[in-house]
């Protein structure tokens, strides 16, 4: 796969931050669809998902610079890639929080979580 699937308005689309994209919200509508199945309050999921998807961005970013130690560029989202682990850990950690602040039942969480993370982690992987 070709690195750049396209150019808009002089400014390169990359393959793997679409296909990064385009898993989370898939990921998102999954987790809020299995969460409205478990009668899991709507909001408290919501924002628990918006939330994982910050930190788990955030934990890929410094996870990749902890396997790479010549990796500096944290900022710079065209150098670099994600550490799929990272990622996953980062989203543990703010579900393991949620649940604990706003008294959701883990197991549920983590039924709703699971599938979630993996469909996003496949469709990210085309990308790759």
């Amino acid at each position: 796969m070709h690195p750049i699937l396209f150019e808009l308005g002089g400014k390169p689309l990359y393959g793997y931050w679409f296909f990064y994209g385009l898993g989370l919200m898939f990921s998102v509508c999954i987790a809020m669809w299995l969460s409205k199945r478990r009668n899991l309050d709507f909001w408290k999921m919501w924002w628990m998902c918006l939330l994982s998807i910050m930190s788990a961005f955030i934990v890929a970013r410094l996870s990749h610079g902890f396997f790479d130690p010549n990796f500096t560029e944290y900022g710079d989202l065209q150098k670099g890639g994600e550490v799929s682990f990272g990622g996953i850990a980062g989203a543990l950690i703010v579900a393991i929080w949620w649940t604990g602040l706003k008294g959701l039942p883990f197991r549920d969480v983590l039924d709703v979580g699971a599938p979630a993370i993996f469909v996003a982690e496949g469709i990210q992987r085309i990308g790759c």
